[in-house]
Formats: C-alpha cells, structure tokens, sequence
C-alpha cells in the first residue's frame, strides 16, 4: 500500500514540475510577443508574432503532462 502512495506522490511532483514550467513559458510567449517583439527593431504586431510562431516547447510540456496521467 506504501508503494502506490510514494508513486502517486511522485506522479504528483513531476506534473506540477511540469505545469510550473508550462505557465512559465506562456508567461514568457506572452511577454515576448506583446512586449518586446513591438518595440524591437522589426516592430511586428503581436498578432503577426503569435500567428508565426507556434511553440512546439510548451505544447511537447503539455502532451508529457497528459501522457503522466494515464
């Protein structure tokens, strides 16, 4: 029964390890592309900056995320 515990708990950990990191980097999407993408020399509108991009680091944490889960 101990075991189950300690392998829910880890499960747990990992997943808000995880979340954590997802929030953070759509803090820093977020920051990037209506902050800093419009003052730099470019200056591309944040809605051209969101449509180029597509951010395949935040959407790789999320399917691991889903994955752990299961």
């Amino acid at each position: 029964m101990m075991f189950g515990f300690r392998r829910l708990l880890g499960f747990s950990c990992c997943m808000f390890a995880i979340a954590t990191a997802h929030v953070s980097l759509a803090l820093h999407e977020l920051l990037q592309g209506l902050v800093y993408a419009s003052q730099g020399p470019d200056g591309i509108p944040p809605v051209l900056f969101f449509r180029i991009n597509i951010f395949p680091e935040r959407k790789a944490l999320y399917i691991i995320n889903v994955c752990l889960s299961l």
